[in-house]
């Protein structure tokens, strides 16, 4: 996982946020007022471009190209995920129309087949949730209560990543792991 870097906030957030400032996700993205339904695809195509196609955690394609067509193209393979969980309702803060709190990132592993139909090997790999990745796994992992409801000081958010030195490095069988000795020296 790489530092990534935020773009820009779209306007179309920071006018629905003013105008519902208490609304949740669904609300904002079932809104044919205040520019809800045109905020959710501006969020998530600026995330996605912004994130050069890439997911914010493990970094695979989410989207073919920057235009809109490559993006809405890989739609099923794409979402938006909120760092901190926007079921969160318990301060001040409404963690669903925070900009620095929303990332593009890919499925993770979790996309189910349709019932009736076969699975597609490249949708996910059984079982699960042993091959969860990304924003799915920490989502499995707070609702068994192995992680806290508020990552925040558990889990790196793809911004608070140092750019250098890096803290992952892969295992001869390619699967990622920690590079210790960076770890420890990394000031965060």
């Amino acid at each position: 996982m790489k530092r990534c870097q935020k773009s820009p906030e779209p306007i179309t957030l920071a006018t629905y946020r003013n105008a519902r400032p208490d609304a949740t996700w669904d609300e904002m993205r079932d809104d044919p007022f205040d520019s809800g339904q045109q905020a959710y695809h501006d969020i998530k195509d600026t995330l996605v471009k912004g994130q050069r196609c890439l997911c914010a955690f493990c970094e695979i394609s989410i989207a073919a190209g920057t235009d809109d067509e490559s993006i809405h193209e890989k739609n099923h393979m794409q979402r938006v995920e909120h760092f901190h969980p926007k079921k969160d309702q318990n301060g001040a803060e409404n963690w669903t129309l925070k900009w620095a709190n929303v990332w593009a990132v890919c499925l993770g592993g979790s996309r189910k087949p349709p019932a009736g139909m076969p699975p597609d090997p490249r949708d996910y790999l059984p079982p699960l949730p042993e091959n969860l990745s990304c924003d799915a796994f920490k989502d499995y992992q707070i609702k068994i209560g192995k992680l806290s409801e508020n990552p925040e000081g558990w889990v790196l958010a793809p911004d608070e990543v140092p750019a250098f030195p890096p803290l992952f490095q892969f295992a001869p069988g390619g699967i990622p792991e920690p590079h210790v000795r960076n770890c420890a020296t990394a000031t965060l």
